[in-house]
């Protein structure tokens, strides 16, 4: 169940990526829905293992394995193949829903389900390390979908195997549901921790807000990681892979027992890697792969300090249902920051800034707790004074990154398809100029100059390709040109009298509506 989740992920995202602008907002969307979804089914594993016994668990959910079973094949339809007017993201997340819901439904409740079965049946007293072990199938679908499935097998053909795979769960699950049915009234015992759980030892508020945001600040430094990668460079499913391949490893060594999580070691380099990404753009990077395997290195410190302090603060086998339940809500609050939230209240990214100022000052809180708990009085009252530092570091850090780099900025604006800015440069100077930007990218330069105003610049200068192939063709009457692609409207400087442009560009729904003017030729006869 683990590897079909993980790996109908990257191969859905891919197949309707083009569908809508090929930008990095679909992955940030569809990760928004698969965490939505895993919120879905641990809450129903949790209310089955709640309020129903062994045998009545099994019933229902053999009955939800037969619905999933008619969702089969999960190939999107081209019905939502057209792009919105507007922010398309209502529109992926209803087009996955149709697609894969209920699949993604029952795998996602596989896990905590079946860990609380072999510990309500004997079969298993700590159940915990089922879940690295899914984890460890989670990142194998990953690694072998950009590396094995998709170089190899064409879109339908990975639709087509996906399917028949699942439905040889669908078998297995059900003999389980089957098998847990059957022997329930003989096996079933209280997990590990139930009988000398008491009222008493019922988890605290604080603990249920940790279990909510260490999750939610792992999945926003997850998000920030990849929009970084995938805005500087390109959107892909290795640059997907990679950063969720880190995020599922910190799981799988964290889960695995507490001996691999030491805070003398991951704490500082936390503080190390924080500093890495803040001051290491990958665009100005040397070498972008080393770039990306810092952010990467980075990126798993940072899961494995929240996942190695969640794991601290667990509770007994009795309430795992409840605790994933959290981990779930906590993935699915930070999907929605990065997918939804920041693009409505911010004009740029600041999600990646975010997550790993809160992964740090949520570390932070818990190592006071801990200090007050186990030292002296004197060395405990050492910790608020930290965690006050470390406050105002974390607060100067992000107010740094959340400033604008330019300080002459016309306009700017982000939604669904990403950063749009208008700047100056050479303000009062012969050589000012207006430049358009997309995140980190230059797509246009024009100088204000009125003798050089119509002159393009940056990549279709006179110089170019573009300015060539249309010089070729300057003797030909009432040319009809067709323009596709951010920053070439600057090519509309090209035309002459009775020339007519098309410019098709997705992200034009960013700029305010700009009227335009017609252009005489610049180059002469």
């Amino acid at each position: 169940s683990a590897f079909l989740l993980f790996q109908v992920q990257p191969l859905i995202a891919k197949f309707i990526l083009p569908w809508f602008g090929g930008g990095p907002a679909v992955w940030s969307v569809s990760m928004l829905f698969f965490q939505t979804i895993l919120v879905a089914g641990y809450a129903y594993a949790h209310l089955l293992v709640r309020y129903l016994d062994l045998r009545r668990q099994a019933m229902v959910h053999l009955s939800l394995l037969v619905v999933a079973l008619a969702q089969m094949p999960v190939e999107p339809m081209t019905a939502f193949e057209s792009i919105a007017d507007s922010d398309p993201t209502l529109q992926i997340i209803v087009l996955l829903a149709r697609t894969i819901g209920i699949p993604f439904f029952v795998l996602s409740a596989t896990a905590p389900l079946i860990q609380s079965w072999v510990s309500r049946t004997g079969v298993m007293r700590n159940p915990y390390w089922l879940y690295s072990l899914s984890n460890v199938a989670s990142l194998t679908a990953l690694l072998s979908y950009p590396f094995l499935v998709e170089p190899n097998l064409t879109r339908q053909t990975q639709i087509l195997t996906w399917s028949v795979l699942f439905s040889c769960f669908l078998a297995f699950c059900a003999y389980c549901a089957f098998w847990t049915g059957f022997r329930s009234r003989a096996t079933e015992t209280e997990p590990e921790g139930q009988r000398e759980t008491s009222d008493s030892e019922t988890p605290g508020l604080y603990l249920w807000i940790f279990w909510l945001a260490l999750p939610a600040a792992a999945v926003t430094t997850l998000l920030g990681v990849t929009n970084q990668m995938t805005r500087d460079l390109t959107s892909v499913p290795f640059l997907w892979v990679v950063p969720l391949c880190a995020y599922l490893l910190s799981y799988i060594v964290c889960f695995a027992g507490e001996r691999w999580y030491h805070r003398g070691l991951f704490i500082p380099a936390m503080v190390v890697s924080i500093a890495v990404i803040n001051f290491l753009p990958i665009k100005e990077a040397e070498s972008i792969p080393v770039a990306v395997g810092v952010y990467t290195v980075a990126l798993f410190v940072l899961c494995m300090v929240c996942h190695g302090e969640l794991f601290r603060i667990r509770p007994a086998a009795g309430r795992l249902t409840g605790f994933y339940l959290m981990i779930a809500v906590g993935g699915a609050l930070g999907s929605a920051l990065v997918a939804v939230v920041m693009p409505l209240l911010v004009d740029r990214y600041l999600e990646l800034q975010i997550g790993m100022d809160a992964t740090a000052v949520l570390a932070a809180i818990l190592l006071v707790r801990d200090a007050r708990a186990r030292y002296s009085l004197r060395l405990s009252r050492l910790a608020p004074v930290a965690l006050l530092v470390t406050l105002v570091g974390i607060g100067g850090m992000l107010g740094s990154s959340a400033r604008e780099a330019d300080s002459d900025i016309v306009y700017q604006k982000r939604n669904f398809y990403g950063v749009l800015t208008v700047g100056r440069d050479h303000v009062g100077t012969p050589r000012e100029s207006l430049w358009l930007r997309d995140g980190t990218t230059y797509h246009g330069v024009q100088m204000t100059s009125p003798q050089y105003r119509t002159i393009p610049g940056a990549y279709y200068a006179p110089s170019s390709g573009v300015a060539l192939a249309l010089e070729f063709s300057d003797d030909k009457p009432a040319r009809r040109i067709g323009m596709v692609g951010l920053g070439v409207g600057s090519i509309a400087s090209y035309g002459k009298e009775g020339d007519s442009f098309r410019i098709s560009e997705i992200k034009s729904i960013l700029l305010p509506k700009i009227k335009m003017m017609p252009f005489r030729h610049p180059w002469g006869s």
